[in-house]
C-alpha cells in the first residue's frame, strides 16, 4: 500500500514542476488569503468602535502582520511577476539565486528542507498550544486570530510533508491551510452579530 502510493506520488510530480498546476494554485491560494484578511481588516475597523482598544490594536496588527506574510510568500511564489511581465533579474541578485529568478526564497534553496520542516512543526505547535493560550491571551484575540481547532488535522499534514522533504506538496497543503484559515476570519467578522462581538470580547 506505501509503495502504491509513493509510486502515485512519483507519477504526479509532474503537476509540481515550475509554473506547473500546483503552484500556480499556491500562489492563489496565498493571493486569495491576503485578499480575505484585507476585507477582515476592513472590517474590524467598522466595528472598532465596540472593542476594547488594546485588544483591538493587537487584533489589528495580528491581521495586517498575517495579510502581509500572505501576500509576500504569494508574491514570491510568481517571483514578484517576473515571467508574467518578463522582467531580467538583476546580476547582483542572479548570481545569489539558484534559479536566475526574482525571488528571495530560492536564494536559501539549501536549508529548504530545514526550513520548511521548522514552520511545519511551529504551525503545529501554535494548533495544539492554542488552548492553552486561549486561557492566557484575552478570549477575543484567540477567537479572532488563532486558526480553528479543526485545522489541526490539515497541520498534521503540512508537518508529514514538511518532514518527508516534500517541498512543492507542503506549500500547496500550507497554502490551502492559509485559505481556510483566512475564509474563516472573514466569516467571522463579516456574519457575526455586533451583540456576540460585544459578549465574546468581554469574556
Amino acid at each position: 500500500m506505501i509503495l502504491y502510493v509513493f509510486h502515485v506520488f512519483f507519477n504526479l510530480r509532474a503537476l509540481f514542476v515550475e509554473d506547473g498546476i500546483f503552484e500556480s494554485l499556491t500562489a492563489i491560494a496565498f493571493f486569495s488569503s491576503s485578499f480575505f484578511i484585507l476585507k477582515s481588516i476592513l472590517l474590524l475597523r467598522k466595528k472598532s468602535t465596540i472593542w476594547n482598544k488594546n485588544e483591538y490594536k493587537i487584533i489589528f496588527i495580528a491581521l495586517v502582520s498575517i495579510g502581509i506574510i500572505f501576500l509576500f510568500i504569494a508574491l514570491e511564489e510568481i517571483s514578484w511577476g517576473q515571467r508574467i511581465f518578463g522582467l531580467e533579474t538583476p546580476s547582483r541578485l542572479s548570481q545569489l539565486n539558484l534559479q536566475n529568478e526574482l525571488n528571495i526564497h530560492n536564494i536559501f534553496t539549501p536549508v529548504f528542507r530545514e526550513v520548511y520542516f521548522s514552520i511545519g512543526v511551529l504551525i503545529l505547535l501554535i494548533m495544539i498550544i492554542a488552548p492553552l493560550i486561549d486561557r492566557i491571551l484575552c478570549s477575543s484575540f484567540y477567537h479572532h486570530v488563532f486558526p480553528h481547532p479543526d485545522l489541526i488535522v490539515l497541520a498534521y499534514f503540512i508537518a508529514f510533508t514538511s518532514f518527508i522533504g516534500a517541498g512543492e506538496l507542503f506549500e500547496e497543503m500550507a497554502s490551502l491551510f492559509s485559505l481556510i484559515y483566512s475564509i474563516r476570519v472573514f466569516k467571522l467578522f463579516r456574519f457575526t452579530s455586533d451583540k456576540l462581538l460585544v459578549s465574546v470580547n468581554n469574556i
